[in-house]
């Protein structure tokens, strides 16, 4: 439906890869596919228009919306990252790949020790809103 409406803008998709066009749409219908699928709330729909996205938690019934240029928002309320400015006192999300080419689990146990404590939630999506809106110091992951 997007493409039908938009016809002359690209579509890139983590299912479909890109789809030729003028601008690009940015579409992840479903992130937290795993944490889905074992009904753990934890699961979002995010999409954006280059420069500009929103990201749908509709457990929490929270919408964060960014902009290029403009503070990030979450429910229309403006949003800022935490002040915590050393590792020791941070609390991160990480999610843990185990692919053949890339094995998470060395480095972010070396950033777990240096940090308050690491959590692995289920939605990258949803960790990255949360780092914007202070909730998470921060976010590491290799390889994406």
């Amino acid at each position: 439906m997007l493409q039908e409406a938009s016809h002359t803008y690209k579509i890139l998709t983590e299912e479909s890869g890109r789809l030729e066009g003028e601008a690009c749409w940015i579409v992840d219908p479903l992130a937290g596919t795993t944490t889905y699928a074992h009904a753990l709330p934890i699961f979002a729909s995010s999409i954006a228009l280059e420069r500009q996205g929103v990201v749908h938690d509709p457990i929490a019934e929270e919408i964060y919306m960014a902009k290029r240029r403009v503070n990030a928002t979450l429910n229309a309320q403006a949003i800022k990252t935490s002040a915590t400015d050393e590792l020791i006192g941070a609390l991160l999300a990480t999610t843990f790949l185990t692919t053949a080419r890339i094995c998470n689990l060395p480095s972010a146990s070396l950033v777990t020790l240096h940090s308050q404590s690491m959590r692995r939630l289920g939605s990258a999506t949803l960790d990255l809103c949360y780092v914007a809106a202070g909730q998470l110091d921060g976010y590491y992951e290799r390889g994406v």
